[in-house]
């Protein structure tokens, strides 16, 4: 593949919203036929013109030349790019509840929203994704805003990039210097200076896609594949069954749970004791009734530990709907073996260093946080192999950081393409990249990073919360309340979407004070944000009609 063509495909599959900024949005409607859908066999299917008619620059041709391998790779670096950030869950819950979530998540969240995107990704095919999706069960303004959300939440997940390679470098060269004896100013300067260079070399035009991901995945896991080797003969399992003691449940929170919320963990744990303890009145057989006892008990107590990690596990397997974007790109068989490639990429990813570095060392719960795989590493092979891991992060991060800042540069480019947003973000620097677009991300980024590393996390999942319901609502509007499929199918769907819905809504309670805070300011700006025009034109018109003059009179002097 020659530079020409990984450049072709660097706009095809980054571009999450219009890039051009030469496309007439009022003219897109007009006249448009959508592209038959290819499946894999070649055959063609008839497209959906009426509900699939978007820009046409958002329809471009089939690529053959993306194999699903390929595909997978570009989706892990959308959704993970290795298990960096996944060791505040052991903190939270202990070895053996932090193992149990990251092998549930994938079923409960990461397979209900892979399928909502493949279905949705089917009626759709185009780069815009969620917007599209947003506005053809909702309308524009809902569309806009989901949007505006999914950029937000991705922006902020930039940012913990910056913050997490930061906990890797004091965990593996300054393990001795504690949080306090580190100045918050040379914190904060140490990473908005990597946040800078990152993004400098985004302004040049890197984009992580195709072979480079590939190359990318092999560098920065090879670590963990020579971690796996060498720590699995001196695995213990015992140590994977290692629960915390219940006294210490306010000892183990979460990162992310650094800050108190208006609902605490406990509290759901009572709340779903209390369900058991109704279903118990309804049982009538001994056998059944014991079981339900325990069932009780077991709830109260194990409740707190998996609910602790929601955040963490949340923000290490979501983003799989970013998959949409590349769905115009490749035929449909790909695209469905790209997605399950990518799933059981991101969940070994996940779960085979923690299983080794849980199993093959000593390190005690309330030690684990960003950065404790490099000290595994270290305690399992040597120094060397956690200074490995520590440059594979490094590695890692910076391709996940140009990929997640390009995609929310050209999301709002593209916005700005549509007249939804001020004009000045469709500006392109020489090298072709959205100037403007890439300092507006950068001071987002600027704004949250003196945040610890798991309230970063916090923040990105609020905002890609409310963005991915979003979603969820147009599949059940598109696909339940209005779609042709026979009942047993609607039911599945029904039953596919609740769990995910539960985890969003869990998420979203538990989010911290702080948090809110956040989201109501962030909000209030984009509202502001998106309104730039008429909040500007109504000024102008103040101003005029103070000099004496109406609007209606301006407009005579003008004409």
């Amino acid at each position: 593949m020659d530079n020409e063509d990984v450049s072709s495909m660097s706009r095809d599959l980054s571009t999450p919203l219009l890039t051009s900024r030469h496309d007439d949005p009022t003219q897109s409607l007009q006249g448009l036929t959508v592209t038959d859908e290819i499946d894999g066999d070649g055959s063609s299917t008839p497209a959906c013109s009426e509900l699939c008619a978007v820009h046409p620059r958002e329809h471009r041709p089939i690529d053959d030349k993306v194999t699903a391998l390929t595909l997978a790779m570009i989706i892990f670096y959308n959704v993970t790019g290795g298990p960096f950030g996944i060791e505040p869950s052991v903190k939270a819950a202990g070895n053996f509840y932090a193992i149990i979530g990251i092998s549930l998540m994938p079923f409960v969240w990461a397979v209900p929203e892979m399928y909502m995107t493949y279905r949705l990704s089917e009626m759709f095919p185009c780069a815009s994704g969620g917007v599209l999706w947003v506005e053809k069960a909702m309308n524009p303004t809902m569309g806009l805003v989901q949007g505006y959300l999914g950029w937000l939440g991705g922006v902020v997940n930039a940012a913990s990039y910056p913050a997490l390679l930061y906990e890797y470098i004091m965990s593996q060269f300054f393990s001795d210097a504690g949080q306090s004896e580190v100045n918050s100013l040379l914190r904060y300067g140490f990473i908005f200076l990597l946040a800078l260079l990152l993004a400098i070399v985004n302004y040049r035009g890197l984009v992580l896609v195709g072979k480079a991901s590939t190359l990318i995945y092999i560098v920065s896991m090879s670590a963990f594949l020579v971690m796996a080797i060498i720590g699995f003969p001196k695995v213990d399992p015992q140590k994977w069954l290692q629960t915390p003691q219940m006294g210490l449940v306010e000892q183990f929170d979460d990162d992310s749970l650094s800050t108190s919320g208006w609902l605490p963990v406990e509290s759901l744990a009572g709340i779903a004791c209390k369900c058991c303890q109704t279903l118990r009145k309804f049982v009538v057989l001994s056998c059944l009734d014991f079981v339900i006892n325990h069932l009780c008990s077991s709830v109260l107590t194990n409740t707190p530990f998996l609910l602790r990690q929601v955040n963490n596990l949340f923000w290490n397997f979501n983003n799989f709907d970013q998959a949409g974007h590349y769905s115009v790109s490749v035929p449909k068989k790909t695209f469905q073996r790209g997605l399950s490639v990518s799933l059981l990429l991101v969940s070994s990813a996940y779960l085979i260093p923690v299983l080794v570095a849980t199993g093959a060392t000593d390190i005690e719960q309330s030690d684990w946080k960003a950065g404790t795989f490099a000290v595994a590493g270290t305690d399992i092979a040597g120094k060397w192999l956690g200074n490995w891991i520590v440059v594979s992060t490094a590695i890692s991060v910076g391709a996940s950081f140009c990929s997640e800042l390009a995609a929310d540069s050209m999301q709002l480019m593209g916005m700005a393409d549509r007249a939804q947003i001020p004009s000045i973000f469709s500006h392109r620097s020489s090298f072709g990249t959205p100037t403007y677009s890439i300092i507006m991300c950068l001071i987002v980024i600027a704004s949250v990073l003196p945040l610890e590393f798991g309230l970063i996390i916090e923040l990105s999942n609020f905002a890609y919360c409310v963005s991915v319901t979003m979603e969820f609502m147009a599949f059940v509007q598109l696909q339940i309340r209005k779609g042709d499929d026979s009942i047993l199918r609607k039911v599945f769907y029904a039953l596919l979407v609740v769990p995910a819905l539960i985890i969003n809504l869990l998420v979203i309670l538990l989010a911290s004070y702080a948090t809110y805070i956040y989201a109501a300011v962030v909000v209030v700006i984009g509202l502001l944000f998106i309104n730039a025009k008429v909040l500007g034109s109504c000024v102008r018109k103040c101003f005029r009609s103070r000099r004496g003059h109406s609007v209606e009179s301006l407009d005579k002097i003008v004409v």
